[in-house]
């Protein structure tokens, strides 16, 4: 009853967890989608901010650059340096006092700016006078950039751009250099180098717009391969080396970058960004987002709760009614119809349903006035079989064990006999208990040949086989004694000396199988088939076999039982089958 009174509401949710997964799984799957989406916007808007930022600071710096190699170039085209440089003649001081001073006009004005820190002319020409603008190219620090302009081995460009730094007075000192060469004006003739150095701190203060916590800006020299940090807000300049050193890798894991290639010189500016930063910048986004699911799942809820209300009501109480009919089978005219007017499926499914209970009300109460008086016959019954072939076993033996007391001798064999018996009694009266264990019948089983032996004077012989796995399994005691006696008494008895019983028991399949097989003169065919109903014998060994068989099925079930296999001259083997059980029923007790 139970299961009814909780099938409506089970129903009910599974109708409205259908209904929301209806709903639910395509607006998450497109919540997601949308979410992606404007997080991937929100961040490229954000970047390209900063991408933005980067760029005009970029702009500034390489107009600087673009400047400075215009000014480079208004050096290497001037004709009066041209024909100073390829003068050799150095007699007149007068005109080249008055050279140097046109020349330190011309060179201060270019660096009026105050980006510039110097502009030196380095001459290939041994012979001319040193000034402050004007030097000898020995003068010049060369390296391997500066040579490349020296010696011309780079004519597809004509400006090359390199960075030093170096530290004075506790203080970083950097600068950008800018090197050309001087032809001569036929074209045919390098006459000097061109060096314009920059201030590289100057020239980075126009790199100047808000960076967020934890960002850097950074330099990156192209043809030196080498990167300077320009600006950074709390962040170790560690850090930022170690990005440095794995561009293409680890950063991403941490880091947005954005970069800006200059054009004149190719070097980059790179900005490095903390994705955290980002997360930050989108909290509201993301707490949006959350209220807009909430909301969603609510609405969501409520509409499948409501839809699965309607679509189950009829149902539901449908259910409540077969729920208070099966409670009262006896009340007659039972209504089991739906409220609901309407002529559909579950007002048909009352109607079936109300004429199933009345035949059903029918058939409990005929099957009610029997019940407990069946139960009691049967348990009568039952219990008058057991008594019965319970007391059709022992007697017979005992008849048997008076008649060995009668011609026995007093001597030590009688001594002997009476220890067997007192020992197989023990064990077959077992206090009553109707259970044993299988090591202790096939005991009593040994106890009961021998004094079989005594009183026959056969010289027989009688073997065990019993796996030692099932010694401690349970069986009903006395289901071996009359299948072993039937085998002394009517398999070997009348050979004389020379007969064998071979009592074996193995484990198969849940089952244990005890077999008892003897060398005697065999049963008939024609009287095999009734032995097991006691039909064809007047004597006890029919109706032994017989009680052993019903026992077995009446304690354990059709399944178990006891067949008979045998050949006349030849023996016959005669097989128990019983459940393998080993602990004691409540009721039995241990032996």
């Amino acid at each position: 009853m139970v299961l009814f009174k909780s099938l409506g509401s089970r129903y009910r949710r599974k109708v409205a967890l259908a209904v929301l997964s209806i709903f639910f799984v395509p607006m998450s799957i497109l919540l997601v989608f949308l979410v992606a989406y404007r997080w991937d916007t929100n961040r490229r808007e954000i970047l390209q901010n900063y991408r933005t930022l980067l760029a005009g600071s970029a702009s500034d710096v390489n107009a600087i650059l673009f400047n400075a190699e215009q000014k480079a170039k208004l050096i290497n085209g001037n004709s009066r340096i041209n024909v100073f440089l390829t003068s050799r003649n150095k007699e007149d001081l007068y005109a080249d006092f008055s050279f140097f001073k046109e020349v330190e006009s011309m060179f201060r004005a270019l660096q009026a700016d105050g980006t510039i820190r110097r502009i030196t002319v380095f001459s290939f020409n041994d012979v001319i006078h040193s000034g402050e603008f004007i030097r000898r190219i020995s003068d010049l620090s060369i390296d391997r950039e500066t040579r490349d302009v020296i010696n011309g081995s780079n004519e597809t460009r004509p400006y090359l751009w390199t960075y030093r730094d170096a530290t004075a007075d506790g203080r970083r000192d950097a600068s950008l250099r800018l090197y050309s060469r001087i032809m001569s004006l036929n074209g045919n003739k390098p006459l000097a180098v061109t060096e314009i150095v920059l201030d590289f701190e100057k020239i980075m203060e126009r790199v100047d717009f808000a960076i967020p916590e934890g960002s850097a800006i950074v330099y990156f020299v192209r043809d030196q391969n080498r990167s300077v940090i320009v600006r950074r807000l709390r962040i170790q300049p560690s850090d930022v080396e170690a990005l440095l050193k794995d561009p293409d890798g680890k950063r991403g894991a941490r880091y947005h970058t954005v970069k800006v290639t200059l054009p004149v010189n190719g070097d980059v500016l790179e900005m490095f960004v903390p994705r955290a930063h980002l997360l930050r910048k989108l909290t509201g986004f993301f707490l949006g987002v959350s209220l807009v699911v909430i909301s969603m799942f609510v609405l969501v809820w409520l509409t499948a709760k409501i839809v699965s209300f309607h679509l189950t009501r009829q149902l539901t109480e449908l259910v409540s009614r077969i729920d208070r009919g099966i409670a009262d089978l006896n009340r007659e005219n039972v209504d089991l119809l739906p409220s609901s007017e309407d002529d559909d499926e579950f007002r048909k499914i009352g109607v079936e349903f109300r004429r199933m209970m009345e035949r059903i009300d029918e058939y409990y109460k005929r099957i009610s006035a029997y019940e407990v008086k069946i139960k009691s016959i049967e348990l009568h019954r039952k219990t008058l079989q057991l008594e019965l072939l319970q007391a059709g076993v022992n007697p017979h033996f005992l008849y048997n064990t008076l008649s060995v007391i009668k011609y026995a001798f007093s001597d030590e064999r009688l001594a002997m006999l009476i220890d067997s018996m007192v020992r197989y009694y023990r064990t077959a009266l077992n206090k009553g208990k109707n259970v044993i264990r299988i090591r202790e019948e096939v005991e009593m089983v040994g106890e009961y040949l021998k004094v079989q032996r005594f009183a026959y004077l056969l010289d027989f012989a009688f073997e065990k086989r019993i796996q030692p796995d099932i010694h401690d399994c349970l069986m009903l005691r006395h289901l071996l004694q009359p299948v072993v006696e039937n085998a002394f008494m009517h398999g070997i008895s009348g050979n004389g000396d020379g007969g064998l019983i071979v009592l074996r028991g193995k484990a198969q399949g849940g089952k244990i199988l005890l077999e008892v097989e003897d060398n005697g003169v065999g049963i008939p065919r024609r009287k095999l088939d009734g032995i097991l109903s006691a039909e064809n014998s007047r004597g006890a060994a029919g109706y032994g076999l017989a009680n052993v068989a019903k026992r077995i099925k009446l304690e354990y079930g059709e399944e178990y039982g006891l067949s008979i296999e045998s050949t006349v001259g030849t023996g016959t083997r005669v097989t128990i089958s019983i459940p393998a059980i080993r602990n004691f029923p409540d009721s039995a007790g241990d032996a």
